[in-house]
């Protein structure tokens, strides 16, 4: 437990001169207005606006910058509480001014290393630091009326403390071990919870539960039941975050929390609800945000402005950074949890894996879900006589059945049945079918591409729903920003955005595009549109490639126009990803591209430790990375491969012609990071904690 002591502390420290640079990202309100610290326009300190967005005034003007840290309390009986620190004089104030900015009123000097204050009732608690008895902080409060000041507890170690439900809730270091207390709060009655462990830095306390984000995969969000111990992971975001993000709120059902987005280089907003059904993408914002009748406001690290949207149910409205409603309503965006793959199932197959391999077709046409230890669970009684299905995103899928007709269908893990929408509008029979986030279309069997749209509320038509200028279509294969469709004839076409030049014309573009024929390819008889780059499989086995080259997947050379991958011949089959896959006419398994967790099978993973100094926040993140494979290699160990995906956290899973499922790459759920600069010795420890299966290894067999 050293060791998660050691890492918490440099959490700590981190978070803590991030918080003092910059005084940004603190909000308070009443019934009529909201109240925040103003650190981006050149009249800095304390303003207020109406909940509508209107009226916003300086109220009290303060320097806010590196040398001074403004942190807002609470406001209470007409008067605005706040702290106020000054680092060059190491000076540090409790202070109150009225709602009009009159009266700016110095209410107790309190000591200068003190931090985390939280206000409830007339009393303001805080965490002093401490040098005694190996403790880091105590936990003191002072009375805003009478100046009372009490000590609450005299040894803590963690820096974060909630107030919620008439308690004061942290999680604290004793005898070596992280335990969970809670304490009224006056200080009485400590109780410690020894049926959990629980290493969360931020949390939010709901009745009996306590959400945070999950230690080991970060861009996670995890609930853990007090009175019972049990934990439940709520989301399933893939991938390793560039920066930490570890801010999470509670409110009106859902849990709001960000995640870095290395792409647009920004953090994102999303929300799920309390029991982790219905994950959502809001949109971008900044590190810390707040959530006040129901409205978001994020707040930046710079001098820049804050973002705001306004919450309606499923709805979220973008407000402008001076407080007006915008003309435009932002769509709440289901996300796809899982690394994008491309093309699920290729069409004519009886069985195979969908893309992210959580779910797997049998013979008897009926999808199953396979569970981390190898077994197959059935699944609602209604996803049966499927011909191919698709995971847009978390545990939804859109399912085609034998007789053309789409549904979509949104469950869990945990339930055997979910919802179940027919699609809309669409009265020709559909004989291919993608998707991946927002971004779903269908095949129809008169050769046209229709958007697929699930919403009960619908009046379009399938005129309507009709992409133009396509005709006579035979496979399709959609990006969350773009898509790929093979006409009869074998040639490409793509529309959407150009973003990494997956349009194979040499160029790159933000702008949505309508369809265009992709130059340089015929004969084409299979399409992937991965998220950086597409992959093509011609009728002579050859596989063809264009978009970003970042781990090889391109080849050797890259190209943003279509060039044929060498050391690949009699290809009938193509899954692309972070490592591509191929499957000759032998049944036989070639793989390229990323290899750091042994996805390539040949013994050998392939790995750097990257080191990324973060100027935003001035820090330095190490953290485990894949090299480049550019040249494609044959996977010993297994054949007769009829399908084959990547599932999270970089497991290979293959499927036979014969119904066996291998598997090998990555067997645990770990992120292998650390602060600071690369460092030889703690390399070799995290990566002894690893385990890789590095040979294919046979688990079960679908029916």
């Amino acid at each position: 437990m050293k060791k998660v002591y050691f890492f918490f502390m440099s959490l700590f420290l981190f978070l803590l001169f991030a918080t003092q640079v910059s005084a940004e990202g603190d909000l308070i309100s009443d019934q009529t207005h909201v109240y925040y610290v103003n650190s981006w326009d050149s009249k800095t300190g304390i303003y207020k606006e109406k909940q509508n967005g209107s009226g916003i005034e300086l109220i009290l003007p303060l320097t806010v910058d590196g040398d001074h840290h403004l942190e807002l309390l609470k406001v209470k009986d007409g008067w605005v509480f706040y702290s106020y620190k000054n680092y060059l004089n190491k000076n540090h104030g409790i202070y109150k001014v009225q709602i009009n900015g009159k009266n700016n009123t110095l209410i107790q000097n309190i000591n200068y290393d003190s931090y985390q204050m939280k206000m409830a009732g007339s009393w303001i608690y805080y965490l002093e630091s401490s040098s005694s008895n190996g403790c880091s902080y105590k936990l003191n409060r002072l009375n805003s009326v009478n100046l009372n000041q009490e000590q609450l507890h005299n040894c803590i170690n963690m820096p974060i403390f909630e107030i919620a439900d008439g308690y004061i809730y942290m999680n604290n270091l004793v005898k070596g071990e992280m335990v969970f207390t809670r304490l009224n709060l006056d200080g009485t009655k400590k109780h410690q919870y020894t049926n959990f462990k629980f290493d969360g830095p931020k949390f939010a306390v709901v009745g009996d539960w306590i959400y945070s984000r999950k230690e080991d995969a970060p861009n996670n969000v995890i609930r853990v039941n007090m009175k019972q111990g049990k934990q439940q992971t709520l989301t399933s975001h893939t991938g390793r975050p560039k920066y930490s993000a570890d801010d999470i709120k509670v409110s009106n059902g859902y849990v709001y929390y960000t995640i870095w987005n290395d792409k647009l280089q920004s953090f994102e907003l999303y929300r799920t609800k309390l029991d982790g059904t219905g994950d959502q993408k809001i949109g971008p914002a900044y590190r810390d945000f707040y959530i006040s009748n129901n409205r978001i406001y994020s707040f930046s690290s710079l001098k820049e402005p804050r973002k705001i949207y306004a919450i309606n149910g499923s709805k979220v409205t973008v407000v402008n950074a001076k407080g007006n409603s915008s003309t435009g309503a932002v769509n709440v965006e289901k996300i796809n949890l899982t690394p994008k793959y491309g093309n699920q199932l290729y069409p004519g197959f009886g069985k195979g894996l969908n893309f992210t391999a959580n779910f797997v077709l049998g013979k008897n046409k009926r999808i199953y879900l396979l569970e981390d230890n190898g077994t197959l669970k059935k699944i609602d009684g209604r996803l049966t006589n499927v011909h191919q299905f698709a995971e847009t995103s978390g545990y939804e899928l859109i399912v085609l059945k034998y007789d053309g007709t789409v549904s979509q269908w949104d469950g869990n893990t945990k339930s055997e049945k979910g919802v179940l929408t027919p699609a809309k509008g669409i009265k020709t029979k559909v004989v291919d079918i993608s998707g991946y986030s927002t971004n779903k279309i269908g095949l129809l069997a008169n050769g046209n591409v229709v958007s697929l749209v699930f919403q009960p509320t619908s009046k379009l038509t399938e005129k309507d729903l009709v992409v133009p200028g396509l005709k006579d279509i035979v496979q399709i294969s959609a990006s969350d920003e773009y898509s790929l469709a093979l006409k009869k004839d074998g040639t490409v076409y793509a529309w959407g955005k150009n973003e990494f030049g997956q349009f194979g014309n040499g160029k790159k573009s933000y702008n949505y595009q309508d369809p265009t024929k992709i130059s340089g390819l015929k004969d084409i008889v299979q399409i992937h549109a991965d998220e950086t780059y597409a992959l093509a499989l011609k009728k002579d086995g050859t596989v063809w490639a264009w978009g970003e080259n970042e781990l090889g997947q391109l080849g050797k050379a890259g190209s943003t126009k279509p060039i044929m991958l060498k050391g690949l011949s009699k290809i009938v089959k193509l899954s692309p990803g972070e490592t591509n896959f191929a499957i000759d006419n032998k049944g036989e398994v070639w793989a390229w591209g990323a290899n750091h967790y042994g996805q390539l099978g040949n013994g050998k993973p392939n790995y750097i430790w990257k080191s990324d100094d973060d100027p935003m926040f001035r820090s330095v993140d190490t953290y485990y990375s894949a090299l480049p494979n550019p040249t494609p290699v044959k996977i010993k160990g297994i054949s007769n491969v009829e399908d084959i995906a990547i599932r999270y956290p970089h497991q290979v899973i293959a499927l036979t012609k014969n119904g066996q499922i291998w598997k090998w790459g990555n067997q645990i759920n770990i992120s292998l990071s650390y602060d600071g600069y690369v460092d030889e010795a703690k390399n070799e420890q995290m990566l002894k904690q690893l385990k890789l299966q590095l040979t294919p290894k046979l688990v079960t067999t679908v029916k």
